[in-house]
């Protein structure tokens, strides 16, 4: 549940009332029309940062939080005891709190939540295209899990992982029962996880959660995280030497300031949504135990934490964050095209194609619902990959690919050819760009930490520096983007790939043998190459199966080489190798061990033994 306000409610007085009216008749409207005057409602719950049914109750002289008190009178440049009576305030402000006046409020946050922009724009912002959130978002619903099914050692061996669905839950549903009531199993609606594969719309769903934060309650504030930013960092020294400093405009970050933003926290009205735990910088361990440790003691422990975290990362070994209430996204889903609410792949095309030319949404439609497109029409339920298939199919219709690593390299010559107008590049200079990002991103992959933050040296040794051409077209472009500086260093820049879908791409296009991933020397495993095993290269293993230039016969000793994998650990690696070849041929249709596999994936599924 919501918690009360801990400190004592307050009301204008009839004078103080009369002088915010004045005031509000005084300030712009938020219009073109720079003459017009006159804040309504409606402006200043948007500039406060406090809930319209809360301003419309303070503006009746019904009692407030002492909080809203300020966040309103700072919005109108008035002082509390403008507004209140001042004996009444002073009974419940301490000199201290007086002080937090004009350092956090929820505006302060908000503002920098509405940094956070949909991962297709930046893209897309050169051709003078974007979205906003609500312009395509499809509501989608989510499961919620239960830990592990608990089987014994010999069944742990021959089954893959199982986890129980206890429900599942629309996206209002979702909002309503675990946020608003606080019904979720183990937290209370205070410890949450969504979880999904890469591109599920787990970043676009916390953005979500963060705007219902403000729209939903009174005082509550959601800071927005993106943890690949902490680099080197703790959490707790992100916060106060990094966001503080940004939301406060100010090159200094005063104890002042620090105290009064703990003591946000210490009221427990700060909801803590954390984007990519899969993305943090850990040079040793498990990214989950790191940001575990960080979450459960000091003042960061006050705080509702929702975060997310790419599936693969969530089930490996053992789960740091197991108090968490799990929930997976779920993707979209088809239904009759007739009744747009009940297709929801439908509903998006609908949406990105509105302005342009709608008669395309409908094509692209079509085309998925044709025989033989079963394979697309399955991966285009993933919210990413189904943004590249409209972006793409709006600059060139024609066949659809037919594997995840054919959509990705469509999107990508798509985007030089759109890109062709403001930087014009040649065949020749893409493909040694290509190139270069796959030998970029398959060193970033290999590193220990710090997979998807690149600094400057890092990036120049690949590319070149700054005023050579490959840097300066995959900047132009738009395949890295500079993201911040270096912790070690305010002086060297830091960038990214422009999703992390695309680092994995472009390494996957760079790998030529399958014996990267896999080198077995059963007498000395120390010798040998074991990749399969480390969960950052599940999904660069399935685009380069879904490769059309790489030989079929290529694919199809590195399958038997799974299929075929001999641990001498009671199956434990066997398993899990057989699993990945399991999930690779859904990638490689044309498998010849295709049968073979499937068969006794439904055998484990019924015996205990082998």
């Amino acid at each position: 549940m919501i918690s009360a306000s801990k400190s004592r409610s307050l009301r204008a007085t009839p004078e103080g009332l009369e002088k915010v009216l004045q005031r509000m008749s005084e300030l712009e409207k938020f219009t073109e029309k720079k003459d017009k005057k006159g804040w309504s409602q409606e402006d200043l719950a948007d500039k406060s940062g406090v809930s319209l049914s809360t301003v419309k109750r303070f503006l009746k002289s019904e009692p407030v939080d002492r909080n809203t008190i300020i966040w309103i009178t700072t919005a109108l440049d008035l002082d509390p005891l403008d507004v209140i009576n001042p004996s009444e305030w002073n009974q419940t402000t301490t000199n201290s709190e007086l002080g937090q006046k004009i350092l956090i409020h929820r505006q302060v946050c908000q503002g920098m939540l509405e940094k956070q922009g949909l991962s297709i724009n930046p893209l897309m912002a050169g051709g003078g295209t974007t979205f906003k959130r609500g312009d395509i978002y499809v509501p989608l619903g989510l499961i919620e899990r239960k830990q592990q099914r608990q089987v014994s050692s010999e069944e742990s061996s021959n089954h893959p992982t199982e986890y129980e669905v206890t429900r599942t839950l629309q996206h209002d549903e979702f909002f309503e029962q675990v946020f608003r009531l606080g019904v979720s199993p183990k937290s209370k609606g205070k410890r949450i996880a969504i979880i999904g594969e890469p591109g599920a719309g787990k970043t676009t769903l916390l953005q979500q959660i963060a705007d219902w934060v403000f729209e939903n309650t009174d005082q509550d504030v959601a800071i927005w995280v993106s943890l690949a930013d902490l680099q080197v960092r703790t959490l707790e020294e992100y916060l106060l030497q990094v966001w503080l400093k940004h939301a406060l405009k100010t090159a200094r970050v005063t104890p002042e300031m620090e105290d009064s933003f703990v003591e946000l926290f210490n009221r427990e009205r700060v909801w803590l949504v954390l984007d990519g735990v899969d993305e943090m910088s850990v040079e040793t361990g498990n990214p989950l135990t790191a940001i575990a440790s960080q979450l459960t003691t000091g003042w960061i422990s006050n705080a509702r934490v929702v975060l997310t975290c790419r599936l693969n990362v969530w089930d490996a070994g053992k789960n740091a964050l197991e108090r968490f209430d799990t929930y997976r996204t779920l993707e979209f889903s088809y239904g009759d095209r007739h009744k747009p609410d009940s297709d929801q792949v439908n509903q998006f095309l609908i949406n990105w194609f509105v302005t342009s030319n709608p008669h395309l949404g409908k094509a692209l439609r079509t085309a998925l619902d044709q025989p033989g497109k079963e394979r697309i029409k399955d991966l285009v339920k993933n919210p990413l990959r189904l943004s590249l298939m409209a972006y793409s199919w709006q600059l060139r219709q024609g066949k659809l690919p037919k594997t995840k690593a054919a959509l990705y390299q469509r999107f990508v010559e798509a985007f030089y050819e759109w890109k062709q107008e403001y930087f014009p590049s040649d065949s020749a200079t893409r493909k040694q760009l290509n190139q270069a990002l796959g030998r970029l991103a398959k060193v970033a992959i290999s590193q220990s930490y710090s997979r998807f933050r690149l600094t400057r040296r890092f990036v120049w040794s690949v590319l070149g520096e700054s005023d050579t051409p490959l840097f300066q077209l995959a900047m132009q472009v738009g395949w890295l983007n500079q993201v911040g500086v270096a912790e070690e260093d305010l002086e060297e820049p830091v960038y990214a790939f422009y999703h992390p879908t695309f680092e994995e791409y472009f390494a996957a296009c760079a790998i030529d043998d399958w014996r990267f991933f896999l080198t077995h020397v059963p007498d000395n495993p120390n010798a040998g190459i074991y990749r399969i095993f480390e969960p950052q290269w599940k999904e660069v293993i399935l685009l380069w199966l879904g490769r059309e230039d790489v030989a079929k016969d290529k694919k199809e000793e590195f399958i038997k080489a799974l299929v075929e994998f001999d641990d001498g650990c009671w199956y434990f690696y066997k398993r899990r190798a057989y699993l990945l070849a399991a999930a690779g041929i859904a990638e490689f249709k044309d498998c010849s061990l295709r049968e073979e596999i499937v068969g006794m994936i439904v055998d484990w599924s019924f015996s205990t033994t082998y």
